[in-house]
């Protein structure tokens, strides 16, 4: 009698994974997971030198192309938030709203090895290193719980390494946002359900930034607030950290965008010369009218390269930025004072060679997140 027990379970359980299995071959291969934010595992190549390597492989493909992966992901998701658990898939709640990322012990030797090595090679060029917030940093009192257990190391790294060489400007946004606002008005600055920060956050950085190069005299100006505007959106907000749990949490939040008043005017390229003229919609996002927007739509796309002229900013000087994503919103910002912004995303891949670049430069930027060594940025300069 306990057999046919166990058989009326075992035979529907493994009828069901075969049934499940023979759907997977009538669909295509995901190449990444949203949910996750990662590639998923393809198709192997078989190597008969290495059957281990191979066995892996198919392992890995199996979990990551298996059937509705994405609603399994979302019920799991659900099932966890709904027994009250605040540490869900890599991710800190935080306040029951706000999604947080974990950090984690940065190494920053090759980074700023190469910064530093770059100043010396181009001591005309004006250096400086932007050490930008994440949004853990700047909301530590969200709660009781110390879910951000790098951020502070990491900025003390950074700002030890780069003290003694005097060529290097260094400008700590990290602690300049973390102290000099309450928390209310910390918690208008960031979106809740995305790593990043909103336009609020970002122009308070910009302006700080821009006024450390004036109070040290690389520029002759600060930065003139009537040639920008703050605008709010209507729409939707898709976080990134939200897309994460397939959109459990709200989507209203306060949408935020900062633009110069006279960007009309400005010349878009993405050449170092004018021979590849665009539209501004190319790099500035233009999902405003759209009923579900995200971060990429209603900034900067994160573009190789792009070059952005204003014939009539008060200085009359190049400016490359060497980013990452929280710099998408102040691109306007840095043209209203500059003739010319260059921004670079070493991310991606790029024909503009580094020694290009700073021919023309007067002024180098690094806009990266205190917990970012910026790989990328670091092959990228080839020193």
């Amino acid at each position: 009698m306990d057999n046919k027990k166990a058989l009326l379970l075992i035979v529907p359980f493994f009828a069901i994974l075969l049934v499940i299995f023979a759907l997977s071959f009538l669909d295509n291969d995901n190449l990444n997971s949203t949910e996750e934010a990662r590639a998923l595992t393809q198709f192997p190549v078989m190597d008969l030198n290495n059957p281990q390597y191979t066995t892996n492989n198919i392992n890995d493909y199996v979990t990551d192309q298996f059937p509705y992966r994405k609603i399994l992901l979302k019920t799991y998701s659900a099932l966890e938030l709904m027994q009250g658990k605040r540490d869900v898939r890599d991710l800190y709640i935080a306040d029951g709203q706000w999604l947080l990322s974990k950090t984690y012990k940065a190494d920053f030797t090759q980074l700023t090895g190469h910064v530093i090595a770059a100043s010396h090679k181009y001591p005309d060029v004006s250096f400086w290193y932007a050490i930008l917030p994440v949004k853990s940093y700047c909301l530590p009192d969200l709660d009781n719980y110390n879910y951000d257990t790098a951020s502070a190391e990491n900025l003390a790294a950074l700002q030890k390494i780069f003290k003694g060489h005097q060529q290097i400007h260094v400008v700590d946004a990290a602690d300049y946002m973390r102290n000099n606002f309450t928390t209310a008005q910390k918690k208008q600055q960031w979106y809740k359900t995305d790593y990043h920060w909103n336009a609020l956050g970002a122009a308070a950085t910009a302006e700080y930034i821009i006024d450390q190069m004036y109070q040290t005299k690389v520029i002759s100006a600060p930065l003139d607030q009537t040639k920008l505007q703050i605008n709010q959106i209507d729409a939707l907000y898709q976080g990134d950290l939200n897309r994460r749990f397939s959109n459990l949490f709200s989507m209203n939040e306060t949408i935020t965008t900062v633009s110069a008043v006279d960007c009309d005017s400005y010349r878009y390229y993405f050449s170092a010369d004018d021979s590849q003229s665009v539209a501004r919609d190319t790099i500035i996002g233009s999902a405003n009218d759209s009923a579900i927007v995200d971060y990429s739509g209603i900034y900067t796309y994160n573009i190789a390269y792009y070059r952005v002229v204003n014939s009539d900013a008060p200085e009359k000087k190049t400016l490359v930025i060497f980013k990452d994503s929280l710099e998408n919103p102040t691109t306007d910002i840095f043209c209203s004072v500059f003739e010319q912004v260059i921004v670079m995303d070493a991310r991606n891949s790029e024909l503009v060679t580094f020694a290009d670049v700073m021919k023309n430069a007067d002024l180098v930027l690094f806009m990266l997140h205190q917990n970012n060594p910026a790989d990328e940025t670091r092959a990228y300069i080839d020193i």
